[in-house]
């Protein structure tokens, strides 16, 4: 359901070949249902693919959307997609942080005058897998460039989410790589 198009376009295509290729070949009536089936199987295709969004595809913008609040300083979006027992795990200045700790060092280094204000950010890849029905991971690599130095700065991270009320919240973040 994450990319029906390459089915549609198959489908769309079989009804094409049916609809000029053989329609002359089949019995009279034949051969303009089986075109019209194909087409329609096509657009259910396409109408589901749209309509439909996976768990994974669910996670995936939750990532975006936690990017841009970590970006942003906004606090109050950190807070909202992170779980209660959330923990940012080897960082360097402490063994972990727990919630209050995130969005602590999210006010004071992303948020209006803080340390770290940053002038663009960027995801420039993204790696999703769901585990469990109740757990999916996300690698995450961001281009960060601070407004003090304007050079970007690489880095890949680990998002654990959990499936909490309805609704993925992450539960664990780990620096893979800084300054890549």
């Amino acid at each position: 359901m994450e990319n029906p198009w390459p089915l549609v376009a198959g489908f769309g295509l079989l009804a094409i070949l049916i609809w000029f290729g053989l329609s002359s070949r089949l019995p009279r009536r034949v051969g303009p249902a089986l075109a019209g089936l194909a087409a329609g199987v096509a657009i259910l295709v396409a109408a589901a693919g749209t309509l439909i969004t996976t768990s994974r595809e669910r996670v995936i913008a939750q990532t975006h959307s936690v990017v841009r609040s970590v970006a942003n300083g906004d606090v109050a979006g950190v807070d909202a997609a992170l779980a209660d027992s959330a923990a940012l795990l080897g960082w360097a200045e402490s063994a972990s942080l727990d919630k209050p700790g995130i969005l602590d060092r999210v006010r004071t280094d992303f948020a209006p005058g803080g340390r770290f204000r940053l002038r663009e950010v960027g995801i420039l890849e993204l790696q999703a897998s769901q585990d469990a029905s109740d757990f999916a991971r996300v690698q995450v690599k961001i281009r960060a460039t601070p407004e003090a130095t304007g050079y970007p700065f690489f880095s890949w991270w680990r998002l654990d989410y959990r499936l909490e009320g309805g609704r993925w919240r992450i539960s664990g973040i780990e620096p893979i790589s800084l300054g890549r």
